[in-house]
């Protein structure tokens, strides 16, 4: 059978299953029982001094008290799940995987949908990919576009209670040459949407654990507006300045913090003409905050002839498409109890900020337009 999305852009199909809250074991009736004092004890406690029984009868009346006696953890309590008991959840994008690790930590294993995979793009699936799809519950997509050829890959595999959340649901996108710009997770502010949309979809598939889902999403969400506030703060000086990249990829980070940004194509399956690039030479000329940023591990070298023309040295940007450095192996959600539950994420948007921020002032530095 086909797949239901929660977003509605590939079409809602079949039911899917709800796994039924857990119980809680035994009341508090029933624990406090096993310290009820037995008869032949109670003669002997008479002769005791008021003090010692009267101690004796707080402490058993303290456990019978609702919310007072010790009570077993369940499902979806704040301590979380091991092993098999864990939801199998599936995401596409390595910035999007990450989110959906820390909104379900504790209580889901979130593995990447394609092992090995350097981009969101590539959605080429092994045997072993498709198998672990088969048995997924939750699939998490970045959505706008960016997993183009995952409809087709959804129907290699059979999974009628497979869930997919489109993270990007509630976002509105930035939009490049006509298109909705999909790298929103560059922007905190939309990344936090699709924060709030991954847990809801968590929510819908496995409700024994709204808890511990509502209680990760709110931790990312505080980092996500710290982190936010702290951008801003380092970038309010350089609004209006403008950023060339190799593609367009930089819409929507630009946006939130009042920057231009411009690709000398539109992806990186293109190659840039002499018209690109006369643009490019065009939209950087005048004086004022300048970069030319670069992705790890692309080519640079229309840019660097940009640069040379220019006098501008290119730094990096990293758009966290290909992954994370020291990001958690598949299958290992990340503790949400650490110093920033949003991990190399912040790492690297603060990374990112640094370098235009020191591109900016060199550019003003120079005094002059070339």
């Amino acid at each position: 059978m086909p797949h239901r999305f929660l977003s509605g852009r590939f079409g809602r199909f079949g039911r899917p299953a709800v796994r039924p809250a857990a119980r809680f074991g035994r009341s508090a009736a029933r624990s406090a029982a096993r310290f009820a004092v037995p008869a032949a004890d109670r003669h002997r406690l008479a002769g005791e001094s008021s003090a010692t029984a009267l101690l004796l009868r707080s402490a058993l009346l303290l456990l019978l008290l609702p919310g007072c006696a010790p009570q077993p953890l369940g499902r979806g309590t704040p301590a979380g799940r091991s092993g098999e008991e864990l939801l199998p959840v599936l995401a596409t994008a390595a910035p999007v995987t990450l989110l959906a690790q820390g909104v379900g930590a504790g209580c889901a294993r979130v593995e990447p949908l394609v092992s090995g995979a350097h981009d969101s793009h590539d959605l080429h699936a092994t045997p072993a990919d498709l198998v672990r799809l088969g048995r997924a519950r939750v699939l998490v997509i970045n959505g706008l576009g960016l997993e183009h050829e995952l409809p087709t890959l959804l129907r290699s595999v059979a999974n009628s209670t497979l869930r997919v959340v489109d993270s990007s649901r509630g976002v509105t996108p930035v939009l490049v040459q006509g298109r909705p710009d999909p790298h929103i997770w560059l922007d905190p502010r939309r990344a936090l949407v699709q924060v709030e949309t991954i847990r809801d979809g968590l929510v819908a598939a496995d409700p024994g654990c709204r808890d511990r889902y509502t209680a990760n999403a709110r931790a990312l969400r505080v980092s996500l507006l710290d982190l936010d506030r702290e951008l801003a703060a380092q970038l309010a000086p350089f609004r209006g300045g403008v950023v060339v990249g190799p593609h367009a990829f930089m819409a929507s980070f630009a946006d939130r913090y009042g920057l231009r940004a411009e690709g000398l194509v539109a992806t990186p399956e293109i190659s840039p003409s002499p018209g690109d690039l006369r643009r490019a030479l065009a939209l950087l000329a005048p004086a004022g905050p300048r970069a030319l940023v670069q992705e790890p591990g692309e080519s640079a070298g229309s840019i660097e002839a940009l640069g040379r023309d220019l006098g501008l040295e290119p730094v990096p940007f990293d758009s966290m498409e290909a992954g994370f450095a020291g990001a958690p192996p598949p299958g290992v959600s990340p503790p949400v109890a650490t110093a920033d539950p949003l991990g190399p994420y912040a790492t690297v948007q603060r990374g990112n900020a640094r370098q235009l921020v020191a591109a900016f002032q060199t550019s003003l530095a120079s005094g002059q337009a070339p």
